[in-house]
């Protein structure tokens, strides 16, 4: 979206058409307002899927912090994001979303989800371990500065 030249600004602040400069005279559509500068315009269903997925990959990415502080909130937050993205792309089916995407995405919406829980869910118990602790003396002995900052 943004190699196109379609922004958050732009994404986020209308819901209609947007005008998009275009570098080769022979692909644009009609002269736009910006000095005469070619444009065309982008198809309505760019805009909501753009806010779609910028919203997903942001709950991964909040996941994926969770899996890498090794928190089962993360693991949860995962599993709750995934089956939102599952119910969009294959029980609701909104008409921009699935003019947006191919067939095999919703595919592979399910398939990546699978992939996840079988390599973090063997680490199920490890999650949100506390480390234990040695004895203090021992770790004193080692590290002066231990006795500081107890």
């Amino acid at each position: 979206m943004i190699g196109n030249g379609i922004g958050p600004e732009k994404i986020f602040n209308r819901d209609e058409h947007v005008q998009v400069p275009v570098e080769d005279e022979a692909a644009s559509v009609r002269q736009g307002d910006q000095g005469g500068a070619p444009t065309r315009v982008v198809p309505e269903h760019i805009i909501p899927a753009g806010k779609y997925g910028l919203l997903m990959n942001l709950a991964f990415l909040i996941s994926l912090v969770g899996l890498w502080k090794m928190k089962k909130w993360g693991v949860y937050a995962f599993g709750v994001a995934s089956v939102v993205n599952i119910w969009t792309m294959l029980v609701w089916r909104p008409e921009w979303l699935m003019q947006s995407q191919s067939p095999a995405g919703a595919w592979m919406s399910l398939l990546l989800p699978i992939i996840y829980f079988a390599v973090v869910l063997p680490y199920w118990k490890r999650l949100d371990m506390k480390l234990e602790r040695k004895e203090a003396g021992a770790d004193e002995e080692q590290n002066p500065l231990l006795k500081l900052w107890r």
